[in-house]
């Protein structure tokens, strides 16, 4: 075979490597997860700090639970990264620091809680973005208020929605978060009657619905 020609075929053969070479490392910047930019905002009201992240595409939660010794609320970022680990120290009643790291494929996001009391929280996807809203439940119980062995006596008039749930979180040791939507007043009067039955009437009378995700109990209008 010429040299001239032996030439021309290794041209050939590098300019194909080359272009599969470009082709794939196109491919795998494509494949590449989506990046996860940490931020936090205050949220509004006195008693709710929010922590928002946010991705350049849409991303998943894969998973979020409460570990109790230390308290911290752990959140799984699926596919997804941060350029750098994140360590933010936020020192409010609700939070305490902000932590944030790659793992494999994915970030997970440690929000350390305060050791006196555990926030409620609240954690909502859309799109792009994670909305984390801590709450502080250390809502004072209304006055006429009786806790005993699992039963209550409540008297509330004009009272927030938001009372009547701290009452039953409170004698039945769950976390209740309640939509901010729901501004209906409410009025009643429960004499030794069991936490169970109290609730149970509330729902009904105010048309909510009730559900638990994560140990976390969610009280909503109907859609």
């Amino acid at each position: 075979m010429p040299s001239s020609l032996k030439l021309l075929v290794a041209l050939i053969v590098f300019s194909t490597a080359v272009s599969f070479l470009d082709t794939t490392r196109v491919r795998a910047q494509e494949e590449q997860p989506p990046r996860a930019w940490l931020t936090f905002t205050h949220g509004k009201g006195e008693d709710n700090y929010q922590v928002t992240i946010r991705g350049d595409h849409v991303f998943n939660v894969d998973n979020h639970f409460l570990i109790t010794d230390p308290p911290r609320l752990v959140v799984d970022i699926g596919e997804a990264r941060i350029k750098k680990n994140i360590y933010l120290t936020i020192d409010q009643p609700e939070l305490t620091m902000i932590r944030a790291a790659n793992r494999e494929k994915r970030v997970r996001v440690v929000l350390d809680l305060p050791l006196e009391s555990t926030p409620q929280y609240q954690l909502v996807e859309r799109n792009n973005r994670v909305t984390i809203t801590l709450s502080n439940n250390s809502r004072t119980l209304p006055q006429n208020t009786s806790l005993k062995d699992g039963h209550v006596s409540i008297h509330l008039h004009k009272a927030e929605l938001a009372d009547f749930f701290a009452i039953i979180s409170k004698t039945a040791g769950k976390t209740i978060l309640v939509d901010e939507s729901i501004k209906t007043p409410l009025s009643l009067r429960f004499v030794d009657i069991s936490w169970q039955d109290a609730l149970a009437q509330v729902l009904k009378l105010y048309h909510l619905n009730i559900e638990e995700r994560d140990h976390v109990w969610y009280v909503s209008k109907p859609e």
